[in-house]
């Protein structure tokens, strides 16, 4: 029914205008033939992987979430909450094959671990192998796109990436490439800050958020293009999404060389924490600072982000709408489907416990389990700062200028205090007790 909504403007400009609006028509009937063309290769199942790729954070899944009627939970969720006890041991192997390595045949370490999964967390029975579950490399691209005509993404990537390179370039930012990403850069005297944004229609949303940076920061914002509504035809021009190592190459270019005293302070948010977990996991000795608002990253081993934004169906109209512009975006569900590896993208609680980190989470944000990543923190990772919204939904903190103050001044704090840290391990200051910098209504 969208997809009829969205044509139908060009259908009254060729009635109106029949010279140019026909032409508009043919061309958006062969844009239509493209994508669907290029969906067969967009639904392409990756190939299995090594179970190596993946053993430090199936590790860290049976030290510390493969326990009790937690550990339960955790796998409930990815079965669309059927209980534990109700799984059958072979839809669990089908389950953790592709967990483990994005496969789908069987072998003995795989079988071993099923029996470790068991003895933590309780025998199960035989039965059907097809119950459904999860398996986001693996499931249907196809089934959970919707194709969108070309006149939306010239709109869209046309008034949005000019009207937010007009309002960087009047902040002082310049673009310039490092590999296939571009970044824009603002130079000042002051602290490296590299800001990591979400899905959507690019960094113009973030830029009354961007405002309130001080201005001596030194900012660097990767603009990720493949985040930001991007036709599915700019994928076969580019090359694919770029993967990991690519983002960690250019991202290692744009801040320069690295010493003691050069740290950068990392903000992501969203789909931004991603990259943030890759630079915590890959480069923690680069990062001073840590801010993660409305972490998709954070536990993303439970089932949560991947069926809120997938999955499962939104809670309203208008994130419903949010939802088909967006979450179900060719190049969006591609990412997620065919270029997000859990063991790569996730934060568990202990990878914070080195790192000057502040989280900020909103109470009724309906993609990130936020509820449930502050009772963790606050249990288990108390030096970890914390920023509870209520109220909020996710985006709504990040993209109102009034509630935006919520994020830069937490987080500058923050700032002052690794500086005031950093003083002291070099004999400037005398020593100072750590506090818990803990922001919360109503924690």
């Amino acid at each position: 029914m969208l997809n009829l909504v969205l044509l139908f403007p060009v259908v009254v400009l060729g009635w109106l205008w029949p010279t140019v609006g026909w032409w508009l028509v043919l061309v958006e009937a062969v844009w239509w033939f493209a994508v669907v063309c290029l969906l067969e290769q967009l639904d392409r199942r990756p190939a299995a992987f090594k179970a190596s790729r993946s053993r430090q954070a199936v590790a860290k899944l049976f030290a510390d979430e493969f326990r009790g009627d937690a550990g339960r939970r955790l796998i409930s969720g990815w079965f669309f909450d059927r209980p534990y006890a109700s799984i059958s041991r072979e839809a669990l192997k089908r389950w953790w094959a592709w967990a483990r390595c994005c496969d789908v045949e069987v072998d003995e370490a795989l079988e071993a671990d099923v029996r470790a999964i068991e003895a933590a967390l309780g025998m199960l029975e035989g039965g059907p192998e097809e119950q459904r579950s999860v398996r986001l490399n693996l499931d249907s691209v196809r089934e959970r796109v919707l194709t969108k005509p070309l006149w939306l993404y010239v709109v869209l990537r046309g008034a949005c990436g000019s009207t937010a390179a007009i309002a960087l370039w009047r902040m002082g930012f310049y673009r310039r490439p490092f590999g296939r990403l571009w970044f824009w850069i603002r130079d000042g005297p002051g602290q490296t800050v590299l800001f990591l944004h979400g899905l959507g229609v690019g960094i113009l949303p973030y830029i009354p958020l961007l405002r309130l940076f001080p201005s001596h920061f030194r900012l660097i914002i990767p603009d990720l293009w493949y985040a930001s509504l991007a036709p599915p035809i700019e994928l076969w021009v580019k090359g694919g999404v770029p993967d990991r190592d690519e983002h960690l190459r250019a991202i290692d270019a744009a801040l320069g060389p690295t010493t003691t005293t050069t740290k950068v302070d990392v903000f992501g948010h969203s789909y931004g924490t991603v990259v943030a977990a890759w630079l915590l996991h890959a480069r923690p000795d680069r990062i001073r600072v840590l801010a993660l608002a409305e972490p998709v990253a954070l536990l993303v081993h439970h089932a949560h982000v991947a069926r809120n934004f997938l999955y499962d169906p939104a809670p309203d109209l208008p994130r419903a709408l949010v939802k088909r512009v967006v979450g179900m975006d060719p190049v969006v569900v591609h990412l997620l489907m065919r270029n997000f590896w859990w063991f790569e993208n996730t934060i568990f609680v202990r990878d914070l416990k080195d790192t000057s980190t502040i989280v900020f989470l909103s109470e009724k944000d309906e993609v990130v389990p936020s509820s449930l990543i502050r009772q963790r923190l606050l249990a288990e990772a108390p030096g970890v700062g914390v920023v509870w919204t209520p109220s909020a939904s996710h985006g709504d903190t990040a993209f109102n200028p009034n509630l935006a103050q919520t994020y830069v001044r937490p987080f500058v704090r923050l700032q002052k205090k690794a500086e005031e840290d950093l003083a002291v391990d070099r004999g400037e200051s005398p020593p100072r007790r750590r506090e818990i910098l803990v922001e919360a209504a109503d924690i």
